[in-house]
């Protein structure tokens, strides 16, 4: 082998960071697609980017291809992502959460259905919420954080 490069294209939507992208690769915004290359030598690099989801909850499917000496092979392993549940922010600035409790900003995927979790210790997890559906930004205010000193949250599908 005397040449190979590598790309891999992100999902509609999604971009990607172009101050995480490893090995001098670089991001084509116009294609989506971040790239590597070409590279005349044998060294074994490792090549990573992070990507940042957008808006759109559709299963994210990554498609990807290497060169050695102009023959393409297919990027395989697991290419397709999920949304996963995730607390996005809290929302409480300019707010009295010891009287108006702790709020939550919410993503998930749109129709599933997850729980949202509370503990002190990391040990024993209690539901603040049992049934909440996934939307692009869904509020949930926890009454009681200010008794405690610490309060750790995680949300799972149900």
């Amino acid at each position: 082998m005397t040449v190979y490069a590598v790309e891999d294209g992100l999902p509609t939507g999604w971009t990607a960071d172009s101050g995480q992208i490893t090995q001098g690769g670089t991001y084509d915004s116009l294609n989506r697609k971040v790239k590597w290359g070409p590279f005349y030598d044998n060294v074994p690099r490792l090549l990573t980017y992070a990507a940042l989801p957008g808006t759109n909850t559709a299963p994210a499917l990554f498609t990807g291809t290497a060169s050695f000496d102009g023959v393409d092979v297919a990027i395989t392993g697991q290419r397709t992502s999920t949304r996963a549940p995730f607390v996005r922010r809290d929302s409480n600035d300019n707010r009295d959460v010891k009287r108006d409790g702790f709020r939550l900003l919410i993503q998930g995927e749109e129709g599933l259905s997850y729980l949202l979790e509370y503990t002190t210790d990391l040990i024993q997890w209690l539901p603040l919420s049992t049934n909440v559906v996934g939307a692009v930004d869904l509020e949930i205010v926890d009454p009681s954080p200010a008794s405690q000193s610490r309060r750790f949250y995680r949300i799972t599908e149900r």
